[in-house]
């Protein structure tokens, strides 16, 4: 074979690696030709007949490269080699890090079906910047090297503000200050590219590599210089929760002293919010695993701090969701309390009496995500009835509409991890990971703020089978937005009733 040959044969295969990507790509480039032509404004919403099924082969395509590559990855690591890569992209392969994505692209599906009950406008937003969160999600999952990670934080953050902009130019016209919440997330974005920056310059200075494998190959020759790696996990940390994490707040929460009482929902901010809380917390547990400077460098007080920030993230947003009349500031602050327990398995992780396992954190993300999209979708519905985002707007929900009062029901229980449902042993395995790895203070914080936090997800309970509202009318429910919730609801009763399915 000649060298050109063989560089066609590379190319080739390399080629038959990036499918997923390719294809995303491919969808990302039509989407903005479409928009410059005005294609997606015609009658029929072509750009919906085009994006679902493109997320479907995308997705097809993702699992068939996990199941090729799997005989591969298996051998790799029998053989103690690195994964295969291109371009500083990692192979997808049977690991819980290529779940994960996969549970990102099912996620921006059904954000695409939930999106069908919003305005046109708002719904050709979601199109165009979900794949390329998408992309910028897959970069951040399953890099080589640092060059890498940082394109795909900034590829995700890049869209989120996008959509962040976008989304308020049409919702809060009647605001006096409507560009605020993206000002904010913009300056905590930038603040957060920084802090990554800067840490990351402490690793390459320390060690003179960016590649992860070689890092990891010479983390011994750290130890005179342990306390400027600290900084440099410190700094690396705070900018990657701080990029995403800065997310939610520009959506949730008014911008207007409170005097807004509408709900600033769409399902494709919803989509961003949770998949860049995902996708952090497992770039976090990757970069913490690639590179072992916790474990080959015995700083076990890294673990400690973990657990604390987890811990305060979850007992802050559970004093926070307590005080809250609005419906939609619950559910904001429900995702706070969440992304601190995705946090919880990454510090577990690093405990010397407990084994490494992103398979906790991959469950108790895909149940959060399932919840938060059907009950972001139900509180958007009512709230277009009623015609405020109170809590008592659901009053009387399940004689105005029985199987929408019965969706929410899944949903709330699973938030607050109640059985019958897939939070349950969403919070179990957390759970018993804590015992495990003898961090009974911090199961002893989650048991006490998830008993705090049922009571108030037990005021949508109350209010729609218990009380009855002025409006008896049923509620109009697109086809489309129905099956979107009817997924989420039947998943996590699965999830709920047959938890090995995902956990194997």
């Amino acid at each position: 074979m000649t060298n050109n040959e063989a560089l066609g044969s590379q190319l080739w295969l390399a080629a038959v690696q990036l499918i997923p990507e390719l294809l995303l790509l491919l969808l990302l480039i039509i989407l903005a030709a479409g928009d410059r032509l005005r294609f997606m404004y015609r009658k029929g919403a072509p750009s919906v007949s085009l994006m679902l099924p493109w997320l479907a082969v995308v997705f097809a395509s993702v699992l068939w490269r996990m199941l090729a590559n799997g005989t591969e990855a298996a051998s790799a690591n029998a053989e103690g080699r690195p994964p295969g890569e291109v371009a500083g992209i990692q192979y997808l392969a049977l690991n819980a890090e290529s779940i994960m994505f996969l549970l990102a692209i099912a996620g921006a599906f059904i954000a695409v079906l939930l999106s069908l009950g919003e305005e046109r406008e708002q719904r050709i937003n979601h199109y165009f910047f979900i794949p390329a969160a998408l992309l910028g999600i897959r970069l951040m999952l399953t890099p080589s090297n640092l060059i890498t990670l940082y394109i795909g934080l900034e590829l995700f953050s890049l869209a989120a503000l996008s959509l962040i902009f976008a989304t308020l130019d049409k919702r809060y016209k009647h605001l006096s200050r409507p560009w605020r919440p993206a000002l904010r997330f913009s300056a905590r974005s930038g603040a957060a590219t920084a802090l990554l920056l800067f840490g990351m310059s402490y690793i390459y200075g320390l060690t003179g590599e960016l590649d992860f494998s070689s890092i990891r190959a010479g983390v011994s020759d750290l130890k005179p210089y342990t306390s400027l790696v600290y900084m440099a996990i410190l700094l690396m940390a705070c900018g990657l929760g701080i990029k995403v994490a800065a997310l939610p707040f520009g959506i949730w929460v008014s911008n207007d002293e409170d005097t807004n009482t509408g709900f600033s929902y769409t399902a494709g901010a919803i989509f961003l919010t949770i998949a860049g809380q995902g996708a952090t917390a497992a770039v976090l547990f990757h970069l913490l695993e690639e590179m072992g400077i916790v474990q080959l460098l015995g700083l076990n007080s890294a673990y400690i701090g973990l657990q604390a920030i987890a811990a305060s993230q979850i007992a802050w947003g559970t004093v926070a969701l307590l005080r809250q009349k609005q419906a939609a500031h619950i559910l904001g602050w429900a995702s706070v309390i969440n992304s601190g327990y995705l946090l919880v398995p990454i510090a577990l992780s690093l405990a010397p009496a407990h084994s490494g396992s992103l398979a906790p954190l991959v469950y108790h993300f895909s149940v959060y995500m399932l919840a938060m999209f059907g009950a972001t979708a139900v509180l958007s519905i009512v709230q277009k009835a009623v015609g405020h985002g109170k809590l008592s707007g659901m009053a009387g929900l399940y004689h105005r509409s029985p199987g929408l009062a019965a969706a929410m029901a899944v949903f709330v229980l699973s938030l607050a991890g109640l059985p019958v449902s897939g939070g349950f042993f969403a919070k179990v395995y957390i759970w018993l990971g804590s015992i495990a790895a003898e961090a009974y203070w911090l199961l002893g914080v989650m048991a006490v703020c998830s008993l705090a936090a049922a009571y108030a997800y037990f005021g949508f309970i109350r209010q729609m089978f218990m009380r009855t509202g002025s409006d008896e009318r049923a509620l109009p429910l697109p086809i489309a937005v129905s099956a979107g919730i009817a997924i989420c609801a039947v998943t996590l009763v699965v999830l709920g009733l047959f938890p090995g399915l995902l956990m194997k």
